[in-house]
Order: structure tokens, then C-alpha cells, then sequence
């Protein structure tokens, strides 16, 4: 072992001590002492060196060899100390006989009896040595004054002794560590301010109390150093000096003549700041003057505004005066800062909820691996810890939870790296944990961006960042929010040409300004106002007066067109010159972006459901067997474009298209006259046909092959070319027979109830399967 050991090593059973003989015998061995403490070195014999030191085992042995081979020289090393079986008794929580590392003196060997007792001495530690040898050993010595030596190294059969005592004094006031220490009757006070290391600074070494009991009454008196301690002392109080801070003007901030100034020279904050240079990054409506108050021996702080000179006036500069000055770099940080707390606690959460998701992936995969499998992950698990075993013994073991990280670690990579037996389900896993894990590294790298922003050198405390958001102007920019420090009279014109956002965008007129005093909101943006602290300045945004829009297919002019905002569908129809002869004006298609995005979160929804339905379905043996129907569903959600599409009767000069305002982003599609139909859902071979009006649903599904095993008989359902649906019910018609137009889509949904789905999963099944249909008729249409 590499470990030194300490001076006074004593030699005993099970160490393994190395021999190097040189000379007329040349040789490296390595010998264990054994139970009886000897070794036996070849052509010598046995030789006892239980109990001696390195040292004295070196005389020893190079005395017997040098006997029995003439020229022959030897060194000897402790190559590894074996354990110690040791006692540790008395005032300690867990009395008791322990195996420790042979490394360990007694200050560490206590570790093992869980720690002292409320009143356990450490300055009268007795050692109860094998050989009937009494050490008392002093933990001050080693714990207060840093005496390595006075730490006692253990041998096998030593007892660790622990007594009570309750000699223990309270040392507070100016000193550098102020505790609770135990003392001994003959020491000074001197002795006891070097328990606590020293005195500090500002402490008044004359002034030095002490507390005792006498005769059953607490009695305090003055000690100088010299004192010895008085019997039952029970306190010790060291006084300070009162310090009279008498600094010169401290002036702070980047975009000013900074530094210390004389206070005899300056004697109000307007004399000073006449003299005082600004840079033009200086932010003139802001400032902070801290110092003392005479009248309330506290700290006062102003407010004042360059901007507002009138703000400075009568304003004397007293003790302590410290002047900060923001620059607009400041200002910038503040809105970043006043927000940092939720944009970091909403990234740590989304890195927390990721983890758990990974985590649910990597157990439900051991859950439901192969025997084989698991075994194999044991097995790599009990090598490595063997491997940290053969590389340092004294390693404390790995916890439960050590080792249930390192499973993980060990499932991740095998999961990761299996390719050569897939299956549809390990497919599944290792899709599902590729996607968790692109998601959690954007994650972390937004957080590390996140912390690595770069801030001025300003003075950031979070009691500073409070008094500059309570002193703020909340300017509402439309829906974002900037904080604009402010004090004293300004003109709101002002603020808005400082924050600098594009005119055009904001409506001004209908800007309003709202103080606690006021009866009613100011909207004159070049009044002068006195600012109040909780004021708002809410600007709105401009209303957009214009939209885009598109409308392709069978129209005179198709294209993207710029419309006022309230037009209709009617209103688009006409400045596209209205619909050719060729269009089909019952299949028109009308998809909306905000329908798309609902649809779309749905989709999410519900993938999300039969993720979770898969990840506990595979941890038992019973919903194993039904995973298999699951997985299209999720493939599916992936594949499918939610179509956002509007349903209705949406022709030309129809009441739907006049009274049909259009939104941003609209795209309409007028299709040409169509003569098919199509079959879609559970049937052996979804298809396109052309329309004949002799034959029934029932023929259309047969021209599909007829229905699959999931089939859903009763439930069949035609979507018209308009995009709205109608049930085929057996009430509806008979024989089979329903009027199938051009441009119908018949749709054969899936049975539900044979896969075994209840509640949120039936759900979450419909929803895809509905959405993907959807878009799949659309898209026929569309073609």
C-alpha cells in the first residue's frame, strides 16, 4: 500500500511485511505475520516481531539473518497493515468491539461508535494498550493545536476509553471561533482564547468576563489572560471595541467618475455630483445614496434622478455615505434578474421531469428483460465492485442507491448498444429513450446558457434587486414587462424613447399611466408626472390591421393575398377572381393554424398516454401481450399532420363563406370535381375507387378487400367531401344500401373493445386514430 504510516507503527498479526535481502542471499519476498506473530523467513526460521515497531523489527530480523547467513543484509517495510480488532467503551453512543482499518488513530477510530455522548470528555481520553501500557491521550492536542504526534496509533486488542466530565465553558464575543470547549482546572484564560482562536480584530482584551458558580449562586467578574480558570466556570465573554466608521464619500457605478471622496470637501449630494463626470451610458432616472442616520443611528437610503434636478436638492451627505450610480447595462441586467428565479426554477423542472421519464423507460425495459438479461447486468455490477475492492480494500462499500445508479448506467449502455437482437419492443425503448434524451440534452444546455449569461459588475444582492423592482415603473410593453427604476418627476414620452422599441408596433394614443394617488389613469404622454412607487405605464400593442392568407386550386388567381382584418371567405373568393368551371365547390378545403395547433397538442396528448400505458403494461406479464397493438398507434401519432381543416358548406355565395371571418395563416384549397371514393380504417387493403352510384358501402368495402380483424361492423362512418361525417347506421338504411356520393371517404374504424382499452386509453386511441383518418381523407382530396 501507498499510505504512510505513522512513526509509531506497531507491527502485528496479519500485516505483510516485506523483506529485501541483498549480498551473498538475493531475494524479495513478502511474509504475513501469522496468529502467533512471527513470520518465517526461508533458511532463517521464525522470528516474533508482534508488537514492535518498524524499527525495532528492522534490528531484530537483520540481527537473526546476519546469523544464519553470513553477508547477507536485509531491509524491512510493512508492505500492507492488516485490520485491528479494537474497544471503544464508555461515553460514546454505540460501545462496542470493532474491526478498523489499520490506518486509523483514536480521533478517527470514534467515528465507529457513532459519536459521543452529550457530556464525553476529549481531553482525558484513556488507551488501554495490549501489553498493559496506559496512554492518556489529550484530543486538544491534536484537534486545537495541530500536534500530529499526540494522536495515539492503535494495535490490535487496544480499548478506547471514553469519560464524562463537565468542565465545558461557552467562549463568546470578539474571538475567531466562538464555541463550547472543555478546559482543565489548571489552565489559563490565555489557554481557553486559543481553544477559540484568538481574539478578533476588534476585540478589547481588557474587557474579558467570566461566569462561574460559587457556592450555588452565578457570580461574573473581569480576568486578565494570566487567570487561571475559576472553578465551575461556565462562561466566557470577550468584549469589542465600538468602531466609529468616519469613510470618506464612496462614489460606485461603471459609467461615472468613481472612487473615494473627501467628506470635508462635499457636504450636500448636489456640491458633489457638480462635480462628478458621467459617461453617456450613465441611466440618468435612477440613483441610490446609502448612509448613516444621525437621528436613528440606522442606515437611510435615497432615491434621486440625474434627470430630475430638483431631486437633489436639500439632500446633506452625512457618515458613511456611499453613492451608486446605474448605468444602462444595469438596467438591461435588472429585467434578466427579476426573472432569473422562474426561468431557471421552470428549466430545473423540465430537467427533473426528463430524468423521471428516463428513468420510467430504463425500469420498465429491466422489468420486462429476459432473465438471461438481468443476470448479465448483476453479474457486470458484482465486477465492478470487485475491481474497486482489488484497487483499495478500505473503500467503503456502495450504497443501495450507488448501486442502483450504476444499474441504470449499465442498462443504459446495453439498451443503447443493442442491435443484434431487435425486436419490435426493444425498438420501441431504445426510440422512446433516444427521443428523451435529445430533449434532456437541449435542456441542460439551455440551463448552462442560461448561467453563463453575462452580467455587469454591479453590486447583484437579492435585498438590491427588491428595492430597484419596488422603485421600478412596471412598463407593460404589450404582453412583455420591463422595470424601469424611476424616482422623482418624468415625462412618459421620455421612458419610451429610453427603452427604444419600435413605434410602430405600439399604440401610444391608447397608453395610460396609473399611480396609487391618481383618481383615474393619465394618458398624456408629455405631462410631467411625480412618480410613486407601484406605478404602471401600459402601452398596448397596435392592432394588426391586415392578415395573409392563401387560397390555391381551381380559382382564377390563386395565391397568397393580403386581406384587411374581419374579411370573410366570400370576401377572398372575390379578389381571387371567383372559382373555375372545374372546381368542386362541396370539397372545398379550409385548414386553419390554430386548429392545426390544437389538434397537434391532442395528438401529443395522447401518444403520451399510450407511452405511459406501454412503460406499465411491460412490467407485468399480464399486459405484456397486449403491448404489440399499441405500438402502430404511437408510429401513427408520429406520422400523422394534423389537417386543422374547417367543415361546412363552404361555396361560393354560401351563408357559411359570408359570415366566416379569416384568421392569419388560413389557407384554403378548392379541389377539382372529383369521381372517386375512397375507403379508409380496418379493411385488407385501403384503396381508391371510381365512383359508381349502383353499388352500396358494403360493395365499396369489399373492392377493398372486405374488413380486417379489428373491424368495427356497426360503427362505420362516411366523411363527405365538405369535411362533415355521417353515421351508417343500420337505422339509416337497409340491405346495406346508403347513398355514397362522389368525393365520400368510408371510413371502417377500429373495434376498441377487442383490444382490451378502458378509460383514458380508449381515449387517447380514438383520438389518433380520428385525427390520422382525418388527414388522410384530406389528403386524397387535396391530391
Amino acid at each position: 500500500m501507498d499510505i504512510p504510516l505513522m512513526a509509531d507503527y506497531t507491527i502485528s498479526f496479519g500485516d505483510k511485511i516485506s523483506l529485501v535481502m541483498y549480498g551473498n542471499r538475493s531475494r524479495s519476498i513478502t511474509l504475513q505475520v501469522s496468529l502467533n506473530g512471527s513470520i518465517n523467513i526461508p533458511e532463517v526460521g521464525d522470528v516474533n516481531i508482534n508488537g514492535l515497531s518498524i524499527m525495532e523489527a528492522q534490528s531484530k530480523i537483520e540481527e537473526i539473518v546476519a546469523r544464519a547467513l553470513t553477508g547477507t543484509s536485509v531491509d524491512v517495510n510493512v508492505k500492507q497493515a492488516g485490520f485491528r480488532k479494537i474497544s471503544i467503551l464508555g461515553s460514546v453512543k454505540s460501545p462496542g468491539i470493532y474491526i478498523i482499518n489499520p490506518y486509523l488513530s483514536v480521533i478517527e477510530a470514534l467515528r465507529y461508535a457513532d459519536g459521543l455522548s452529550e457530556n464525553t470528555s476529549l481531553r482525558t481520553i484513556t488507551v488501554r494498550k495490549n501489553n498493559n501500557r496506559t496512554v492518556i491521550f489529550d484530543a486538544y492536542e491534536y484537534l486545537v493545536y495541530g500536534d500530529t504526534g499526540s494522536n495515539v496509533s492503535l494495535e490490535n486488542g487496544d480499548v478506547i476509553l471514553m469519560s464524562e466530565t463537565d468542565n465545558f465553558v461557552k467562549i463568546k464575543g470578539a474571538v475567531m471561533r466562538p464555541k463550547i470547549y472543555e478546559y482543565n482546572e489548571d489552565e489559563t484564560i490565555e489557554d481557553l482564547i486559543k481553544f477559540a482562536q484568538g481574539f478578533e480584530s476588534s476585540a478589547n482584551r481588557e474587557s474579558i468576563t467570566a461566569t462561574f458558580l460559587e457556592n450555588g449562586i452565578v457570580r461574573s467578574s473581569r480576568v486578565v489572560l494570566e487567570d487561571k480558570v475559576p472553578l465551575n466556570l461556565r462562561e466566557l465573554n470577550i468584549s469589542s471595541n465600538v468602531e466609529i466608521d468616519e469613510r470618506d464619500i464612496e462614489v460606485y457605478g461603471s459609467s461615472v467618475s468613481n472612487g473615494s471622496f473627501s467628506k470635508e470637501s462635499y457636504s450636500t449630494l448636489i456640491e458633489l455630483i457638480d462635480a462628478l463626470s458621467f459617461s453617456p451610458n450613465v441611466f440618468p432616472y435612477f440613483s441610490m445614496l446609502e448612509q448613516n442616520d444621525n437621528d436613528s443611528f440606522g442606515k437611510e437610503i435615497i432615491s434621486f434622478s440625474l434627470a430630475d434636478r430638483s431631486s437633489l436638492e436639500n439632500i446633506n451627505l452625512k457618515n458613511n455615505a456611499k453613492i451608486t450610480f446605474l448605468s444602462r447595462q444595469d438596467v438591461d441586467d435588472l429585467q434578466f434578474l427579476a426573472k432569473f428565479n422562474d426561468i431557471e426554477f421552470e428549466s430545473l423542472q423540465r430537467i427533473n421531469d426528463l430524468e423521471n421519464q428516463k428513468n420510467e423507460i430504463l425500469d420498465a425495459y429491466f422489468e420486462s428483460a429476459p432473465d438471461s438479461f438481468i443476470s448479465d447486468i448483476d453479474l457486470q455490477l458484482a465486477e465492478n465492485q470487485k475491481e474497486r475492492y482489488d484497487e483499495n480494500p478500505f473503500e467503503p462499500p456502495s450504497t443501495e442507491y450507488d448501486q442502483e445508479l450504476e444499474r441504470k448506467e449499465l442498462l443504459l449502455q446495453e439498451l443503447k448498444n443493442k442491435v443484434d437482437t431487435q425486436t419490435e419492443f426493444t425498438t420501441f425503448f431504445q426510440k422512446r429513450l433516444s427521443e428523451i434524451e435529445y430533449e434532456l440534452n437541449v435542456a441542460k444546455n439551455g440551463f448552462k446558457e442560461l448561467r453563463k449569461r453575462k452580467i455587469s459588475d454591479f453590486n447583484w444582492t437579492t435585498e438590491i434587486i427588491e428595492y430597484l423592482e419596488r422603485n421600478s415603473l412596471i412598463v407593460n410593453l404589450g404582453k412583455d414587462k420591463f422595470l424601469f427604476p424611476l424616482t422623482g418627476n418624468f415625462s412618459p414620452n421620455r421612458v419610451i424613447d429610453y427603452i427604444g422599441r419600435d413605434a410602430s408596433n405600439y399604440d401610444y394614443q391608447n397608453a395610460k399611466i396609473l399611480m396609487k394617488s391618481f383618481d383615474s389613469p393619465i394618458s398624456e404622454l408629455t405631462d410631467t408626472i411625480l412618480f410613486q412607487s407601484g406605478g404602471v405605464f401600459s402601452i398596448p400593442l397596435v392592432l394588426e390591421q391586415n392578415i395573409q392568407v392563401k387560397i390555391l386550386g381551381n380559382v382564377k388567381s390563386p395565391g397568397e393575398f393580403t386581406v384587411p382584418i374581419n374579411s370573410t371567405l366570400q370576401d377572398l373568393y372575390v379578389l381571387a377572381g371567383g372559382l373555375e368551371p372545374s372546381a368542386d365547390d362541396k370539397s372545398i378545403i379550409f385548414a386553419r393554424e390554430s386548429l392545426k395547433e390544437k389538434e397537434k397538442i391532442a395528438l401529443q396528448s395522447a401518444k403520451r398516454i399510450l407511452i405511459d400505458s406501454i412503460i406499465s403494461r411491460s412490467s407485468s406479464a399480464s399486459g405484456a401481450g397486449n403491448i404489440g397493438s399499441l405500438l402502430p398507434l404511437i408510429e401513427l401519432s408520429d406520422k400523422t399532420k394534423p389537417a386543422g381543416r374547417i367543415s361546412g358548406d363552404l361555396s361560393f355565395n354560401s351563408n357559411t363563406s359570408k359570415d366566416l371571418l379569416l384568421e392569419n395563416g388560413d389557407t384554403i384549397v378548392v379541389p377539382s370535381k372529383s369521381n372517386v371514393v375512397n375507403i379508409l380504417g380496418q379493411v385488407l387493403s385501403p384503396t381508391t375507387v371510381v365512383y359508381d352510384p349502383k353499388l352500396s358501402y358494403k360493395k365499396y368495402v369489399g373492392l377493398a378487400g372486405g374488413y380486417n380483424y379489428y373491424a368495427d361492423k356497426k360503427n362505420i362512418y362516411v366523411i363527405r367531401s365538405n369535411g362533415l361525417s355521417q353515421p351508417l347506421s343500420n337505422s339509416a338504411f337497409r340491405n346495406g344500401y346508403y347513398e355514397i356520393l362522389p368525393g365520400d371517404t368510408i371510413v371502417v374504424p377500429r373495434n376498441f373493445s377487442r383490444a382490451e382499452l378502458l378509460g383514458n386509453l380508449s381515449i387517447a386511441t380514438r383520438v389518433i386514430s380520428d385525427i390520422s383518418i382525418a388527414a388522410a381523407s384530406l389528403n386524397v382530396i387535396a391530391d
